[in-house]
């Protein structure tokens, strides 16, 4: 498939409606080559051919969760989960966890979540990457159609214009760009929209993927270096308070925004402490 047809693919699945269809266009695309599953490849080679994509789950309505861990995941706060929502992942076998409780990274665009039930073994946990630098080379991963939600497309791009890490702060993830224009790309360029806020892209490491980003919007990524510790405090947080915010929130009706939940867990706190007064 040629670069004018994969551009032309892309614009009738907008037109159609087919809106994650429409999100990745990968130049010279074919199912066989870039699809994670499909039922022949026949004499073409998958692209990610010998990296693990096992941590990279989806959920039912096609959003991503990278697994990063002792069922920690990372996506996007514009795109979090809700809890109980179903995470499933397709390593050895496919298994399926509902989201425990999640909150967003500062106020940054990164949301970290935890499922009830941790994978198991056979489902890969990516360590984050520390030192991206431009004009690496980018694995990147992209929705595809909603009539296989746990599949998805992986094609390749190229980091540019990298943010240091030490500008990290509370409010904002520094971010990178990745390459958005398909003449003279070459084949298997990668170049993801807006909807696919969340998924991941890597660059490889010795043959082994860790993550460097997470989609933000079209030829952006939040890079995931410079919040490492960040992350890390946030997983020590206490468990049940946690899960106690996921309870007010389930409870109410309609559904809360996180910050109503929050405030509704310290009115019955304060209501607590004035009985017992």
């Amino acid at each position: 498939m040629n670069t004018e047809f994969a551009i032309f693919l892309a614009l009738t699945s907008i037109a159609s409606g087919s809106s994650l269809i429409a999100q990745t266009m990968i130049t010279e695309y074919s199912p066989q080559r870039h699809e994670r599953f499909v039922d022949d490849r026949g004499d073409e080679v998958f692209f990610g051919e010998g990296y693990d994509f096992s941590g990279v789950g989806r959920t039912d309505s096609g959003r991503f969760a990278t697994h990063i861990g002792e069922g920690w995941f990372l996506t996007s706060a514009s795109a979090r989960l809700s809890p109980g929502e179903t995470v499933t992942f397709v390593g050895g076998s496919v298994s399926a966890h509902a989201v425990d409780y999640g909150f967003r990274v500062g106020l940054t665009d990164l949301w970290l979540g935890k499922l009830e039930t941790a994978p198991g073994s056979d489902v890969y946990s990516y360590e984050i990457e520390r030192s991206l630098t431009a004009r690496e080379s980018l694995v990147a991963v992209g929705a595809v159609s909603p009539s296989n939600p746990l599949s998805f497309v992986v094609g390749a791009n190229e980091a540019s214009g990298v943010g240091s890490v030490d500008t990290t702060s509370f409010y904002q993830a520094p971010t990178f760009s990745t390459r958005t224009g398909v003449i003279g790309a070459g084949p298997d360029r990668a170049i993801r929209g807006d909807a696919e806020t969340g998924a991941p892209t890597f660059v490889d490491r010795n043959g082994v993927l860790t993550l460097a980003g997470l989609h933000w919007k079209a030829g952006t990524d939040n890079l995931l270096g410079g919040h490492v510790e960040r992350i890390a405090t946030l997983q020590g947080f206490d468990a049940p308070i946690l899960r106690f915010g996921k309870e007010v929130a389930q409870s109410a009706a309609p559904v809360p925004e996180p910050g109503s939940a929050l405030l509704a867990g310290l009115g019955l706190a304060l209501g607590a402490l004035r009985r017992r007064r």
